[in-house]
């Protein structure tokens, strides 16, 4: 009779701990060797319902009693008897006798002991699964038992095969009593028995394989998460657990138990089949301990957890990546705790079947979900089409679960990869042209005067100022597009202007945004651009002021073939002296943008003259010719003054909308259809009002 334990809570108080072995050729209750311990160490009953669950599934349990025990004529009160590792246990359970294997502990609690750190990690490398030797419970000698030494050798060289990844479970272990154990371990809140150094293995000699035995489950607490979830195998940093669930078999299996284990039909059996016993060792306990109670809604509770990881509100994140006729690629996202298995998917009559693989892992949660693309075949002699991804469906189920789920696909891909060089990411290139000329001390990014063709994008990066002087020309060609984040200071001269054009009509004009102070453009010329347009990003105006106040005087945009000559989009702005004319669709177009509109022309647009959308404007002294729709149109709570303005042909002079307010002091209609229109558009928005003074149609 010695002590024993791993901790000082064996030794705590009176009721200390104890190994015991029955001398010479005798045992007690069959068993030649076992443990004393205070009833607390296992938590009370409940271990012996989980030795006694292991028993029913033909699993190997230990013996587990409660005693009284008296040691030399002193009464300890009640201990929790424990079953110890040799051949009765393996015998009690009808099986022959082979070794019983553990990862040796040892080394682990030595370097604790060295190094004074309690924690399970060592920068010694000496703690865990990685460093424990194989060992065997009481082994002979190659010259005790040749025949035993053999089978202990192949014994520990499975387990050693499999730990080096050499080969499955099911080549080493019986796979569906591994699976179920640790099924049973989650479902009764043992997983202190799944711990590495608490492992221990029969080995079969007739089958060649391992069987786990169930010790030290500590059982009875509530259930985090099971076994086999991506959050405790992470927390399992490579383990023993780790290696078992990455094979994809044993995790089906696992999976499969889990299911029936938790179905409250076995759970109801179990407990009606335990109950004399647990009243039984109930009464014994309560001679020591009158409060201890059996809380079968723990298991219950269990129970429920495995079948919420099992059944989660949604398993997939689905979309569509792409498709011809016969075929579609559809990506998945596992969000579940577990593996998923997709089985296929349907639109209305037509089905579709993975053309591989399709068990999509469940990733470790510290790395984001897992995702996966699959090809799919389109089944019989349909065809596929755009208008089927509306309603698809896919069926999934967890892998080894019976019960299968279905989830909505989204008809578009999840994301594309960033096209390269993408512009809005792209680094600042002004170093790629001759013609400009970067000033660190002033900060300022110059083109220098003269004629330039442009025939890529051109970068200009935030924290300068751009500047561009008379007698300056710059013809955007091969699409290529201005892009400043830093703002401009563009000036001209009368008869002598800054020229921005397409020879070829592919340039695709200017774009500022977060300039980060005002942009002033005098006596610019911008003519013949179109709007940008690359394949995951557009803009609809050819010159684009994106969050960057901007003062425009005499200048000129014409002949832009875009939806909006000039857009500002929650830019303050200063309009005066400019022409805007000759316009495939709208000449000026703000959005959530006030400013002042002065004496400036629109001339033969393609739609709007002025249209304004979330903003406050004043218009005075302008005249609007041949305007291809609306002269003036306000929207979405617009506010619009307009003073001195004067319209020659149009469709319809002034249109207020969606809650917009519309002042007019003093307008000459002529060539007008409608002179006044109010009208909501947008429900969500309310009825617009005009005031009208001093108009004349």
């Amino acid at each position: 009779m010695r002590l024993k334990g791993d901790w000082v809570d064996h030794l705590t108080g009176p009721k200390w701990s104890y190994r015991v072995k029955v001398r010479g050729e005798d045992t007690l209750f069959g068993m030649k060797n076992f443990s004393l311990q205070h009833p607390k160490a296992r938590r009370f009953v409940y271990e012996w319902a989980f030795h006694e669950a292991l028993a029913r599934e033909d699993l190997i349990p230990l013996r587990y009693e409660f005693v009284e025990l008296t040691v030399n004529g002193k009464d300890l009160g009640v201990y929790a008897l424990e079953e110890h590792f040799d051949k009765r246990l393996i015998e009690h359970r009808r099986r022959r006798e082979g070794p019983i294997l553990k990862f040796d502990e040892s080394l682990h609690w030595a370097d604790i002991l060295a190094t004074g750190d309690t924690g399970n990690e060592s920068p010694t490398g000496m703690r865990g699964f990685r460093a424990a030797a194989v060992d065997s419970f009481r082994a002979p000698s190659k010259t005790e038992s040749p025949d035993l030494w053999k089978v202990t050798v192949a014994a520990t060289s499975l387990l050693e095969a499999f730990r080096a990844g050499e080969i499955p479970v099911a080549q080493a272990f019986d796979s569906k009593k591994l699976a179920t154990s640790f099924a049973l371990v989650d479902l009764l809140g043992a997983e202190h028995a799944a711990v590495w150094h608490n492992l221990r293995f029969y080995y079969d000699p007739i089958a060649a394989r391992l069987e786990p035995i169930g010790f030290d489950g500590n059982a009875g607490a509530p259930l985090h998460n099971v076994l086999g979830s991506n959050e405790l195998l992470e927390e399992d940093h490579g383990g023993f657990r780790s290696r078992v669930f990455a094979d994809p078999d044993f995790m089906a299996e696992y999976v499969a138990q889990l299911e029936r284990l938790s179905d409250p039909a076995y759970l109801d059996a179990f407990l009606a089949a335990v109950e004399p016993g647990i009243a039984r060792n109930l009464r014994i306990l309560h001679k020591e301990f009158p409060w201890q109670r059996f809380e079968p809604e723990i298991f219950r509770a269990n129970a429920t957890m495995i079948r919420n990881v099992l059944s989660p509100t949604q398993g997939l994140h689905a979309y569509v990546n792409s498709s011809d006729p016969r075929h579609v690629e559809l990506e998945f996202g596992n969000l579940a705790a577990l593996p998923i298995e997709v089985l296929g998917a349907r639109s209305g009559a037509v089905l579709l079947a993975p053309g591989a693989a399709s068990v999509i892992p469940a990733s470790p949660p510290s790395q984001g979900v897992a995702w996966a693309a699959l090809p799919f075949e389109v089944k019989g002699g349909a065809e596929w089409s755009d208008p089927l991804a509306e309603n698809l469906e896919v069926e999934y189920r967890m892998v080894g679960s019976s019960q299968l789920r279905q989830t909505k696909v989204v008809s578009r891909p999840r994301r594309r990869q960033l096209a390269e060089g993408d512009l809005l990411r792209r680094a600042p290139n002004t170093g790629d042209f001759s013609f400009v000329e970067v000033n660190e001390e002033e900060r300022v990014v110059g083109i220098r005067p003269g004629s330039w063709t442009i025939d890529r994008d051109l970068v200009v990066p935030a924290g300068y100022r751009f500047r561009c002087a008379a007698g300056t020309r710059l013809d955007l060609v091969g699409s290529s597009l201005i892009v400043s984040r830093s703002p401009l200071e563009f000036r001209g001269r009368p008869g002598d202007p800054i020229v921005i054009e397409s020879s070829d009509g592919t340039g695709q004009g200017l774009f500022v945004l977060d300039a980060g102070a005002q942009s002033v453009l005098e006596h610019v010329s911008f003519r013949g651009l179109r709007n940008p347009d690359r394949d995951d990003w557009k803009l609809t105006g050819a010159v684009t002021f994106y969050r960057s106040p901007v003062s425009i005087s005499h200048s000129e945009f014409s002949d832009n073939a875009s939806e909006d000559s000039l857009n500002l989009v929650r830019s303050p702005f200063e309009i005066e002296a400019t022409v805007i004319r000759d316009t495939f669709s709208d000449a000026f177009d703000a959005d959530f943008s006030d400013g002042t509109i002065r004496g400036s022309t629109f001339r033969d647009t393609g739609n709007d003259a002025i249209d304004i959308s979330g903003s406050r404007v004043t218009v005075s002294s302008v005249r609007i010719e041949r305007a291809g729709d609306k002269g003036l149109s306000a929207g979405e709570h617009s506010d619009l003054t307009i003073r001195d303005v004067q319209m020659d042909g149009g469709s319809i002079g002034v249109a207020s909308k969606d809650r917009s307010s519309v002042r007019v002091e003093g307008m000459r209609l002529a060539d007008v259809k409608i002179g006044f229109a109010l009208y909501a558009k947008k429900s969500e928005f309310g009825p617009a009002t005009m005031e009208v003074r001093d108009a004349t149609l």
